[in-house]
């Protein structure tokens, strides 16, 4: 070596000969020697005061030492490199599993060139190992400081590290020690088989395991959503688990960091807060509602095309937004297009995007819709509106899952899942010749089909207190409620407009009532004013707890049933208003 640095030698040995003929060459080379020992003890001592670069030990101290093995201590305890020097009527004897792997050999006699080779090797796997050491010590630190759960998992389902927050999810002491299989950490169902992981025919099923193994494919997993059963005493139950993972190589092994968050608690909350009234912001109680919430639980899991069919201002959209949300692309976009509102030229580049003079006003590159919700969701609203040289193009997305920008020949890939909506009969527009049919079945793999506002009467004094609610947050200054008559003309009333027109009908009544109650000259002038019975002494509030306090399941059943089905007349055998039936029913339906 010719560099101005030169490393520093400890040399090791006990026979004169060999230390002198070693201590000789290192002088020959321009090495320093900070030290010469002869036994372990003294080893230790000068290793650790002076910090030579390499050791260089007759390996016959190894051998006939009384089971101090200094060369381990040494390397494995102190971490110095240890090159061993040997001659070669020795080698055969040399027990290296119980010496233990070296960082070199050198076999006497050596020269300056194989004593600097080996010397150079040392320092620079020496330097190699610490800087594994730091960066597995590093990530048990970032392991074991992270705010989640998280797992260090191999293919096979072994977790070699798994931090704090993980061993108190799942009362398992995974911390440290031995590697443990995936089933033992989580307490799995199938733990108890005595059966490694995936080496059961549940496992096939297991989300998680399908997690690490898509992570160290490489892809990127974010929030999906994995239900494991775990031991819980001696029974079992449900975890809903949101986990985030990513691939990587670590110690020349392909494996998976599993980031996790607990969300039982969370759908528990979310289940009881969405009781049978409220669903996602969807608000209806009545039987045809309930089912329609039923079917958006039922499809969010499903990555299929969904189409939903209803009448303007049946809230197609929030469907839509409740299926993305409740389904494993939650985490990405939801990217809502209204195929009617944009003219037909221009449709296809808000679609599929455009590159810059892919016609006239194209000054610049432009991402389409797809584009902007890959991962995630787009929602095709008034999809019965394309023009059939879009409908085409559509249906290749749908078949092929690629598609080009305007003008270019780029294929993209299209990694979104596809909703949408229209307010059209749709297998009568492809009857009548306007909708493609190959398209029609793409699109209405999974049908929804909403129910207009007035073939669920009983639903419109929920909706219209959700919609004053949500209107108070803005003002919370001005509350407003409705009165028993204003329930009963909305409930008679025939809304072409569904919930949309009920919103704009209550926004023009609270500007007019100016706080307080909502009464009949409130409403807007399209409204038939209704003659009602003069109130008694007491007013409606006083009224209504005794009226709902009376009124129980089988009463109202008996008058529905001798009305033959007319609410009006029902409530006049019970003896309430009809304002106070229908939110009965809306609230215990018959």
């Amino acid at each position: 070596m010719r560099s101005e640095y030169k490393p520093s030698i400890l040399i090791v040995g006990d026979d004169p000969t060999v230390v002198t003929d070693t201590e000789q060459e290192v002088g020959r080379v321009g090495f320093s020697v900070v030290g010469v020992a002869a036994d372990l003890r003294a080893a230790v001592e000068l290793a650790t005061a002076r910090q030579p670069d390499v050791i260089l030990m007759d390996v016959a101290c190894e051998i006939n030492s009384d089971g101090s093995r200094p060369g381990t201590v040494l390397s494995r305890d102190l971490r110095f490199p240890v090159v061993y020097v040997t001659d070669p009527d020795r080698d055969g004897s040399i027990d290296w599993s119980r010496v233990g792997e070296p960082f070199g050999v050198l076999t006497m006699p050596f020269d300056g060139r194989r004593l600097e080779a080996s010397v150079q090797v040392a320092i620079k796997r020496s330097a190699r190992e610490a800087s594994l050491r730091a960066a597995g010590g590093l990530l048990d630190t970032v392991f074991q400081s992270f705010p989640s759960p998280m797992l260090l998992v191999e293919p096979n389902g072994v977790v070699v590290m798994c931090n704090e927050k993980a061993r108190r999810m799942f009362g398992m002491d995974c911390a440290g020690g031995d590697p443990l299989s995936l089933n033992r950490v989580v307490r799995c169902l199938q733990s108890d088989t005595g059966q490694p992981c995936a080496c059961s025919q549940a496992c096939d099923d297991c989300e998680l395991l399908h997690t690490i193994r898509d992570a160290i494919a490489g892809d990127v997993v974010e929030d999906r959503r994995c239900e494991v059963g775990l031991f819980a005493g001696n029974s079992d139950r449900r975890v809903i688990l949101n986990v985030s993972a990513i691939g990587f190589e670590h110690n020349e092994m392909s494996r998976a960091i599993l980031v996790m968050e607990d969300r039982t608690e969370f759908e528990r909350l979310r289940s009881l807060y969405e009781d049978q009234h409220t669903f996602s912001g969807i608000v209806g109680g009545t039987d045809v509602m309930r089912r329609v919430f039923e079917t958006i639980r039922e499809v969010a899991e499903v990555d299929l095309p969904v189409l939903i069919q209803g009448e303007t201002g049946t809230g197609k959209e929030l469907v839509a937004r409740a299926i993305h949300d409740r389904g494993p692309r939650s985490a990405h976009p939801f990217v809502p297009v209204n195929c009617g509102a944009i003219p037909d030229g221009l449709l296809e580049s808000e679609l599929f995007g455009h590159v810059k003079g892919a016609f006239t006003g194209a000054l610049r590159e432009r991402q389409g819709r797809f584009t902007l919700a890959d991962r995630g969701t787009i929602f095709l609203d008034e999809i019965g509106d394309l023009s059939p040289s879009v409908q085409v193009k559509l249906l290749r997305v749908l078949q092929e899952g690629t598609y080009e920008p305007v003008g270019s020949e780029r294929t993209l890939t299209a990694n979104v899942r596809v909703i949408s909506a229209t307010n059209k009969h749709l297998a009568n527009e492809v009857i009548a010749g306007r909708f493609r049919k190959d398209l029609y079945y793409r699109l209405c793999v999974l049908p929804i089909d909403l129910p207009p506002l007035r073939e669920r009467p009983a639903d419109i004094p929920l909706i219209a207190d959700h919609l004053l609610a949500r209107a108070a947050v803005t003002d919370p200054s001005d509350p407003v409620h409705l009165s028993d008559d204003v329930v009963a003309l909305l409930a008679d009333h025939g809304w072409s407009g569904n919930v949309r027109e009920l919103d704009n009908v209550l926004q023009f009544a609270r500007m007019k009532c100016r706080g307080g109650m909502i009464r009949p000259d409130h409403l807007p002038p399209s409204f038939r004013i209704r003659t009602v019975p003069p109130p008694t002494t007491a007013t409606a509030a006083e009224r209504e707890p005794t009226a709902r306090a009376a009124l129980d399941q089988t009463s109202v059943a008996d008058a529905i049933t001798k009305a033959d089905g007319n609410r009006t007349r029902a409530a006049q055998l019970l003896g309430v208003s009809r304002a106070t039936l229908y939110r009965f029913l809306a609230r215990n339906p018959v």
